[in-house]
């Protein structure tokens, strides 16, 4: 969009094309406005929709799909910024044209931020952020029909944010953020609750808070859950993660129980950027290090995390950056996404990689 400034937060696929969600900001509305652009296949934008208003600042975090159009989660603003931080959470449902069904706002404390939403059988489930003062953290969990119907609501009273949200086959949910993970019943009651981190507290340190105690388990171990959940058939949960230049893989059981953590040690590793079940093993897609020529790792797990095959894989360009997701396709392929470090040009790009995993081969360009 020329003239504009602009952050995407989430791509879905809509069978027809795609919906890309995030804000918009221009000299005429410098707080930003939330955003949500539909292109076909072929990249044409077919519809733009700004919502929200030139004083508060708004963004949406992230859509799900439904028959009759789409869920996105996001917040708005109050007062954007500083110790004096305001904001709601903010659902809305767009009908397939991009039209506004309706909107609904959400608040539990001084700052309320929707950032998840999953599909259920009655309709949405949202989770978020609560702030209620300088440290007080803690989540939420909300689930709308599809009428725009509130139809329960859960504070979750841990100092924990709650950043994504994974609707369970058995009924229930997978939340939690960076450092801690609880299974949910329908109604957002904990089934169970787990820190992942080793990180023991030292009670003489000088910072003694909730927060900066979580900073340091996170700083330990690193989850991007959002991008790392596998549930098994039998029921159980494997979840991934970076930590340092290692791959953290942990399994627990339907009822909570650690069964087993491992580090992965994976030469080059910077990041997991997806991971699934493919028949009886894992497969996970991740990137490297920026001194290696080859940008994105593959490899090959049992279901008892033990390591059965590793590839690299060399791209056209060593210039390109990260990739940020990998999702499964067709076959036993998968496709990866990030953003390209151009050296010529000012603005960014986006790139896209797609290949099988093939871990006979030694390279594949």
């Amino acid at each position: 969009l020329p003239d504009y400034d602009m952050l995407g937060r989430h791509i879905v696929d809509t069978h027809d094309g795609y919906v890309v969600a995030g804000s918009i900001y221009d000299d005429a509305c410098p707080c930003g406005k939330a955003l949500i652009i539909k292109i076909n296949r072929k990249g044409k934008k077919l519809w733009q929709k700004d919502l929200g208003n030139r004083e508060r600042a708004s963004a949406f975090n992230k859509i799900v799909m439904v028959d009759n159009g789409m869920f996105l989660a996001g917040s708005v603003d109050e007062r954007p910024g500083g110790p004096s931080e305001e904001s709601i959470g903010w659902v809305v449902k767009l009908r397939p044209d991009g039209t506004v069904e309706w909107d609904k706002r959400l608040q539990f404390g001084r700052v309320t931020r929707a950032m998840d939403v999953g599909r259920t059988k009655n309709g949405v489930a949202v989770v978020g952020r609560v702030r209620q003062g300088e440290y007080e953290d803690s989540g939420f969990i909300a689930e709308f029909n599809y009428k725009g119907e509130l139809l329960w609501t859960k504070h979750i009273q841990r100092p924990y944010w709650l950043d994504f949200v994974h609707p369970l086959k058995k009924g229930g949910f997978l939340t939690g953020d960076n450092g801690w993970i609880a299974v949910l019943d329908n109604s957002g009651n904990i089934l169970w609750e787990n820190s992942l981190s080793d990180y023991k507290y030292d009670s003489k340190s000088a910072e003694d808070s909730p927060l900066s105690r979580l900073r340091a388990a996170v700083n330990e171990y690193k989850y991007d859950f959002a991008a790392a959940v596998v549930e098994l058939t039998d029921g159980d949960i494997i979840l991934g993660g970076q930590a340092g230049q290692h791959i953290w893989m942990s399994r627990l059981s339907s009822g909570g129980k650690l069964i087993w953590n491992k580090k992965i040690e994976i030469s080059g590793s910077c990041g997991l950027a997806g991971m699934w079940q493919y028949k009886e093993e894992l497969r996970a897609i991740g990137s490297t290090c920026g001194t290696e020529p080859e940008r994105i790792w593959g490899a090959s797990f049992s279901i008892s995390g033990d390591i059965k095959a590793v590839r690299k894989y060399l791209t056209a360009d060593v210039n390109k950056g990260e990739i940020e997701q990998a999702v499964p396709v067709e076959d036993d392929k998968f496709m990866a996404f990030g953003g390209a470090k151009e050296q010529k040009k000012s603005a960014p790009s986006i790139w896209v990689f797609k290949s099988s995993f093939n871990f006979d081969a030694v390279k594949e360009k």
